[in-house]
């Protein structure tokens, strides 16, 4: 994970070099997306785990020609608790026709809420862990509606005395196709292997989304089924969501 971080800061430092040294008429158009989600579960990167209540999820993307920095803000519904905070930093080392090639590095904060005892009163303190990770994510374009990509993710918790880190590799494809003219159905299956520490896991996943076409507001839903674990997870976790994109 470290040479893999390693290998994209130096990257990233020499795209920026090379934007700077390009006239004015050569620089790639920023481009601004995003989407928001409400969702009746909250559903983290590794789809095993889950906030277990309802959450809003807000992706936004700030994207140039390969360089683009995507921030994810996850919160509870629960009076708009802070869940988790993910800020990735991306770079499309190869974009061909149907090859593509991603590398990406992130800090990230997961909150959680605990209850103290203050001079008699009892409060609630919300605390936050800080985690780093890396990602690999090779992708290949079979035809024009589905592409098959694997996704590598190592991550390790900021903190005295933590080194057991955590792997997650998934294989997996995506395939959007049109039910009418105007509505489109996109599945996104998944097969992972999750290690944290010295346990390991095999797991199995589908996202569903259905959507109007140039129409901002979508519906989607994910199931996630364990297979042989030996972490102590929900074996089954599903949510249902409405999305916005912008």
């Amino acid at each position: 994970m470290g040479r893999i971080f390693t290998i994209l800061v130096l990257v990233v430092f020499s795209q920026i070099r090379l934007f700077g040294q390009k006239k004015d008429s050569t620089k790639a158009a920023i481009q601004f997306s995003g989407n928001i989600t409400a969702t009746n579960n909250g559903v983290s990167l590794v789809p095993t785990f889950s906030l277990g209540k309802p959450a809003i999820l807000i992706d936004l993307a700030v994207k140039g020609k390969r360089l683009s920095f995507e921030p994810m803000m996850n919160f509870a519904t629960d009076k708009l608790r802070p869940w988790g905070f993910i800020f990735w930093l991306r770079y499309k080392m190869v974009e061909k026709e149907k090859f593509k090639l991603k590398v990406g590095a992130h800090p990230s904060f997961v909150f959680s809420a605990s209850q103290v005892i203050e001079n008699g009163n009892k409060r609630e303190v919300l605390t936050a862990n800080r985690y780093f990770a890396a990602e690999v994510a090779p992708s290949y374009a079979v035809s024009k509606n589905t592409t098959l990509g694997v996704y590598l993710l190592g991550a390790n918790q900021i903190a005295v005395g933590v080194i057991d880190p955590t792997y997650f590799l998934a294989i997996n494809s995506v395939s959007t196709f049109d039910i009418s003219r105007k509505y489109f159905l996109r599945t996104i299956p998944q097969f992972y292997f999750l290690k944290l520490g010295n346990q390991k896991g095999y797991y199995t996943n589908a996202t569903v989304i259905i959507g109007k076409k140039k129409f901002p507001l979508s519906i989607n839903g994910m199931v996630s089924k364990s297979i042989k674990t030996e972490i102590e997870v929900n074996k089954f976790v599903w949510n249902a969501g409405l999305t916005y994109s912008f």
